[in-house]
């Protein structure tokens, strides 16, 4: 292999991975701002469960609706945004 077709080469994989960088760091941004969302609308359907059971009477269909989000967004937090990661194994 000649000297340019390896720099060529080189230079190739250099704007290839300056791509991969620029579209990952967008997506990180994304995912940050979907939590973000997930988190706000899971902290909104805590409130208005919690005014619904003390403050104001509302219909059982209303209830078991957002009795249903509230237990689907804990579930999207626990899974998705709370995920930790597992400890190394011992010896490692």
């Amino acid at each position: 292999m000649l000297e340019g077709e390896y720099l060529e080469l080189v230079d190739q994989l250099q704007k290839k991975y300056n791509d991969n960088e620029i579209k990952f760091g967008s997506l990180k941004l994304e995912n940050k701002m979907l939590k973000k969302e997930v988190i706000t609308a899971y902290c909104v359907i805590r409130l208005i469960d919690n005014l619904s059971q003390n403050e104001f009477e509302i219909s059982d269909e209303l209830k078991s609706m957002i009795e249903i989000l509230r237990g689907h967004l804990s579930t999207t937090y626990d899974d998705v945004i709370s995920i930790r990661i597992p400890p190394l194994p011992q010896g490692l």
